[in-house]
């Protein structure tokens, strides 16, 4: 089995923490002329000086998301660089307190006004009108400023304790301590008593610390509550169908439709048992390989192998963006102490590239999660065309661009049947 491993290089956003540091200084004293130049004064602004504005803008926020994701990448790297991340936001928080004042402005401006600054936006018309449309759910300057300083301590760092909590667990296994992606990987081997072993383990570390967890869950519910009636929102959901460009309606719509068809996968899991000779399927035994399939164990390289010919095949601009990801040090790719849990995809800045994590233990499944991250990062890479303020995707789409990428995975996988 191949052991070969990738390694983020998070050069390309900075040289050093020093060098970070150095960059937010800039950036804070960017952000203060900034508010110095403009604040008060948009309503005044010909459309040109307008759009010279909001380049301003842009390019001083990109330059604070490009600290953050330093600062995340090295936290998700090891959890263990929670201060650092604290740090780096906290200072970040200082630059966005003087540029707070733009999106309120500008919705506060004549409907006239607004309308058009918008239709001579250019490249910015789509951002502006987005601004424009969630304007009712801002809140006054003094307000949104005491929420930007408190939010350092605010929900987001129970998100981070649960992060670094998960990361130190450490479940039971044969005589073996294993991390939660080791356990959960388990899960999909092909002996039952493997699984179901594996399951007793994950159950018994997770009850343990069912406390915490729970308490941070309820944190978290109770912080929605709060912000929806802060903000205005009609429902606990309204933000999160604002943010993913979506309505009430097709979400209803959705979940109708699925729970209609709830006995598709009551006929699956039916069949599943058959083909697997169980007479009954425990929970433990959703993810069984079927006994008619090819070796599940993939080692990394044989995942990046198929992923990369699957591309190839498909769109040679897909294959050369993945393979750079592979080459270029876009990909953290194993499980090790400390790092934080599951896959993700993080667009970065368009001045550098997107970073994507994986937690690769040798399955089948970790081909596809493979294959799902990298449709996220092509997809990332690609809109970085449209610019920082623009390039933003909602769920709706970007879950789009991923499953696509995991389809055309299982097509080539089903062609080696």
């Amino acid at each position: 089995m191949c052991n070969i491993q990738s390694l983020w290089n998070l050069a390309p956003l900075f040289s050093s923490k020093e060098s970070l540091e150095e960059s937010l200084v800039t950036e804070i004293q960017k952000a203060a002329e900034f508010e110095s130049c403009y604040k008060g004064k948009l309503a005044t602004l010909e459309n040109e000086s307008f759009y010279q504005a909001i380049k301003d803008y842009e390019k001083i926020c990109e330059n604070l998301s490009r600290a953050m994701t330093y600062a995340f990448l090295c936290f998700a790297s090891n959890t263990k660089e929670g201060a650092f991340l604290a740090k780096c936001e906290l200072e970040v928080n200082k630059a966005q307190e003087k540029l707070l004042f733009f999106d309120l402005e500008f919705n506060a401006l004549e409907e006239s006004k607004k309308a058009d600054l918008i239709n001579n936006a250019k490249e910015y018309r789509y951002y502006l009108e987005l601004l424009a449309k969630n304007a009712k759910y801002q809140l006054t300057l003094p307000e949104e400023k005491i929420l930007l300083k408190t939010h350092p301590v605010g929900v987001d760092s129970f998100k981070r304790l649960f992060d670094e909590h998960l990361s130190r667990l450490k479940f039971p296994f044969q005589g073996k301590i294993l991390s939660e992606e080791e356990v959960l990987s388990l899960l999909y081997d092909k002996k039952q008593e493997v699984r179901k072993e594996a399951a007793k383990s994950l159950s018994m570390v997770l009850s343990e610390n069912l406390e915490i967890l729970a308490y941070i869950y309820n944190v978290v519910r109770k912080d929605l509550r709060i912000t929806a009636e802060l903000r205005g929102y009609q429902s606990l959901e309204e933000s999160r169908h604002n943010d993913n460009q979506t309505t009430q309606k097709s979400v209803d719509s959705m979940v109708k439709t699925i729970n209609d068809s709830v006995g598709i996968v009551e006929e699956y899991y039916s069949l599943k048992a058959e083909l697997l000779g169980l007479e009954k399927l425990y929970d433990y035994d959703r993810y069984a390989p079927l006994l008619c399939s090819e070796d599940s164990e993939f080692s990394y390289e044989e995942s990046k192998e198929i992923v990369l010919e699957t591309f190839r095949e498909f769109s040679p601009r897909f294959y050369e963006i993945a393979k750079r990801a592979f080459e270029e040090g876009w990909i953290d790719s194993h499980p090790r102490e400390n790092k934080r849990g599951g896959a993700f995809s993080h667009g970065a800045v368009p001045s550098v590239h997107p970073y994507l994590m994986l937690n690769h233990t040798n399955k089948r499944r970790d081909a596809f999660t493979m294959a799902h991250e990298l449709g996220h990062t092509i997809h990332q890479y690609l809109s970085y065309k449209v610019g920082y303020l623009n390039a933003d995707t909602p769920l709706t789409t970007a879950e789009t661009a991923s499953v696509f990428a995991e389809m055309l995975l299982f097509e080539k996988m089903k062609e080696r049947l």
